[in-house]
């Protein structure tokens, strides 16, 4: 197995904050990108936010810096940073960095090369360019909120933040594509991906049947609009998924959970009426199943090769055997939190690790030595902390979370 990987060649300037450009600027490093995160002297919000795991997961295999980029002497500092990189990568508002003068037009002039990344809420185009974006706000605008949740409750947020998730995810594909495109031309470009538009593409069938029938989607909770019984059920225990997607699959359910009897009624003989009757046939369903254990259903619809799944809870899903043996969760050792398990880059390739090389930086722990690089001395270093413009890490800061 190669030991090399395949972005080791690529310099990334990493202004974002929060979760969707950190993540892009992750997925970039796991692929060996040197990533430089520049933060505020009192450090990126996320680090205070659900005990820093945020940070501490999404930041892993980058170099973090402090400087305060309002002051001449640190925007010069991110001047030069940009002009040796080939991304720089920011999700502040649209408009905010460009009066620090560090937007595109200002970073191009000196690195006509450079793939510059923006991720925002909106834009930078249209009449909410300026509104500050967040992954609820995208899930509610989009239509997913009102598509997602039970028929008689509220809509609900999904339970991660997928749509910032994504958003880092599609950025990081056209920062790729972009730096592909500039092997061919030699040409820098703008990449501007916004959290609506993420989550608008998740939409995506529901947007052309609409256009094609004038239906709106509904909230099926578990449950899915093209298929029933296809949803979740209780048992004994704890509840799981069943899954009975086609005429074969119901008449071998029917056969073994004593249902037989709803093979001879015609309004579930096939899966458009069954969905058309589904109100009916979910509490037979339901009724049937009631008095199994979870693990005795799960081994009986296995053997009947009808799709099923336990409902994990994050403590079990890292102890699941088919999840250690992918080899997706992995222990990292980490200054403030010792050994802490992260999610690893989830594509596997046959001549490449999924390396996780460094813990998330402390705050301001590569700030001499990336000062250093761009040629500036120790005197220089002295007095630039002095003044406020740069932070290197406390040596007491391995014993305080910040």
């Amino acid at each position: 197995m190669f030991t090399m990987l395949p972005l080791e060649d690529i310099r990334v300037l990493d202004l974002s904050h929060a979760a969707a450009g950190p993540y892009c600027s992750m997925l970039l490093a796991d692929m060996g990108a040197e990533v430089v995160k520049i933060e505020p002297a009192h450090g990126e919000h996320f680090r205070q936010v659900l005990g820093s795991s945020i940070f501490v997961n999404l930041n892993r295999n980058k170099r973090g810096i402090v400087v305060n980029m309002a002051t001449p002497e640190g925007k010069d500092i991110v001047l030069k940073l940009a002009h040796q990189s080939d991304v720089m990568l920011e999700s502040f508002t649209p408009g905010s960095v460009d009066r620090l003068g560090l937007g595109y037009e200002a970073i191009k002039e000196s690195n006509p090369g450079i793939i510059y990344a923006s991720i925002s809420g909106f834009g930078q185009t249209g009449p909410y360019r300026d509104r500050p974006g967040y992954d609820v706000v995208a899930q509610a605008m989009s239509g997913l909120m009102l598509a997602t949740g039970t028929p008689d409750g509220p809509p609900v947020r999904i339970g991660t933040s997928l749509i910032d998730f994504s958003a880092g995810l599609f950025v990081a594909f056209g920062i790729i594509l972009a730096l592909r495109n500039r092997e061919k031309t030699g040409q820098g470009c703008r990449v501007d991906m916004s959290l609506l538009e993420t989550a608008i593409s998740w939409m995506n069938y529901w947007v052309t049947y609409y256009s094609m029938y004038q239906k709106l989607p509904q909230r099926w909770g578990s449950a899915h609009e093209m298929f029933a019984p296809y949803q979740v059920f209780a048992t004994k225990d704890k509840p799981i998924f069943v899954g009975v997607s086609t005429n074969k699959f119901f008449e071998a359910f029917c056969r073994a959970f004593g249902l037989e009897h709803l093979l001879e009624e015609e309004k579930f003989s096939t899966n458009e009426l069954r969905c058309q009757h589904r109100d009916e046939l979910v509490p037979l369903v339901a009724e049937a199943l009631k008095n199994y254990s979870s693990q005795e259903l799960l081994a009986k619809l296995e053997e009947l090769g009808i799709p099923n799944a336990p409902l994990l809870n994050i403590d079990e899903v890292i102890e699941h055997p088919q999840v250690q043996a992918r080899d997706i969760i992995a222990d990292m050792e980490h200054p403030l939190y010792g050994p802490v398990k992260m999610t690893k880059f989830p594509v596997h390739m046959s001549n490449m690790d999924r390396p996780l090389r460094a813990p998330a930086p402390l705050l301001g722990e590569h700030t001499e030595e990336v000062l250093l690089r761009l040629d500036y001395s120790p005197a220089e270093i002295e007095a630039l902390e002095q003044k406020g413009v740069i932070l290197r890490a406390r040596k007491d800061q391995a014993t305080r979370p910040v």
